[in-house]
């Protein structure tokens, strides 16, 4: 966290406290379950330096926190559990995971203004080709120009 800011950034975030306030939107969720560990809601979260982190709750809080915790909302957390992101599924590059529990505060955030585009992109390459300058509407653009 920055003096004069009131959120800390993903980035900084680390095991040692539980008392991080992050802002951040809910890009992905998704429930699941396990032999291991039963059922379970996990989240892709993100804030607006772009930074994305793994979250998850445990089936005891999932009523709760599942109604708070919107797709495509901006969130502000806090009071949350910051772990190493172990295992083999891995949704994002972060090494840590965040855990939500009964604890953790969730109230709406207004994004600062700044877009911060979040996009997956799932497709198939049909054809490949030249991509040349061409002059379009008065202006100089690149363009795939097909034969």
């Amino acid at each position: 966290m920055t003096i004069g800011s009131a959120f800390a950034k993903l980035s900084d975030v680390r095991p040692f406290k539980t008392t991080w306030k992050v802002r951040v939107k809910v890009i992905h969720s998704w429930r699941q379950y396990s032999g291991m560990s039963g059922e379970t809601m996990d989240l892709v979260l993100a804030d607006e330096h772009g930074t994305k982190m793994h979250a998850g709750i445990k089936k005891k809080d999932i009523g709760r926190l599942s109604k708070l915790l919107v797709v495509g909302e901006w969130k502000v957390l806090e009071n949350f559990q910051v772990s190493p992101a172990t295992g083999l599924f891995r949704p994002t590059p972060s090494n840590w995971k965040i855990g939500l529990s009964m604890n953790t505060i969730v109230t709406n955030a207004h994004q600062s203004g700044r877009h911060v585009p979040f996009v997956d992109v799932i497709g198939q390459v049909l054809d490949v080709s030249e991509i040349k300058t061409v002059l379009y509407l008065g202006r100089k653009a690149e363009a795939r120009v097909r034969a």
